[in-house]
């Protein structure tokens, strides 16, 4: 009878293993992936930053006035060369900013010029830092 006992043992161990490797995490976005979008805000509001490709969008962070900031957009924004846009938003205004279609590559880097009217503000295509 000891037999039977040790090949559940085994059949219990194993089955276990498996159901464990369906509940790992998804893996998080390597450093490497991101693409680093350096913005100087040159006006005299806090704006909020965003990135857009297709039909899909990612909040980036909130730049205070005067201040430079490095935000990183998602590798996956960019993977394939890609077109993205850019938007800032002045906080407490009703100021924007949306960016041409930039093609972006994972080796390249941003820098977006913030300005008092942000009408007038500008995305550069510069060497990654």
């Amino acid at each position: 009878m000891p037999l039977p006992r040790r090949g559940l043992a085994v059949v219990a161990l194993v089955a276990a293993a498996a159901c464990g490797k369906g509940a790992q995490a998804e893996p998080a976005i390597p450093l490497q992936s991101l693409v680093p979008l350096v913005v100087s805000n040159q006006s005299a509001f806090d704006v909020s930053i965003y990135v857009f490709r297709g039909n899909t969008s990612k909040a980036l962070g909130i730049v205070p006035p005067g201040a430079d900031m490095t935000l990183q957009i998602p590798g996956d924004f960019v993977a394939d060369g890609s077109n993205i846009r850019v938007r800032a938003i002045g906080i407490g205004t009703n100021q924007q900013y949306l960016s041409p279609a930039q093609n972006l590559r994972p080796d390249e880097a941003l820098q977006l010029i913030v300005t008092q009217r942000l009408t007038q503000s500008q995305l550069i295509l510069i060497g990654k830092p």
